[in-house]
């Protein structure tokens, strides 16, 4: 039989990571962001809307979008980033046609 050794230390493991840190911080029904619902924007394509990150007041944009299918995407980003956040390339090949 084939064995193979796995050195386990080198790998992160979920506490590593700064964003699992914060999310299970969170407790239910108390979630530091807030919609602010008279933001909402309705397109053809879906819909956003601000939500506000009220423990340190930074704006970002919520943005849902209806696509073929019966699938959604969604996507959060700062409203107005230092800079642009990187968006992996190919992790959708086409931009996803969009329905109404």
């Amino acid at each position: 039989a084939l064995a193979e050794v796995v050195e386990s230390n080198k790998f992160k493991t979920a506490e590593d990571i700064a964003f699992y840190r914060r999310q299970k911080k969170l407790l239910p029904n108390n979630s530091p962001y807030l919609a602010l619902l008279g933001t909402l924007k309705l397109s053809d394509g879906g819909a956003n809307l601000q939500l506000l990150n009220e423990e340190n007041k930074v704006p970002l944009l919520l943005e849902v979008f209806a696509l073929e299918d019966h699938l959604i995407r969604i996507k959060v980003n700062e409203l107005k980033p230092m800079k642009p956040r990187y968006e992996v390339p190919d992790v959708i090949l086409n931009e996803p046609v969009t329905q109404r």
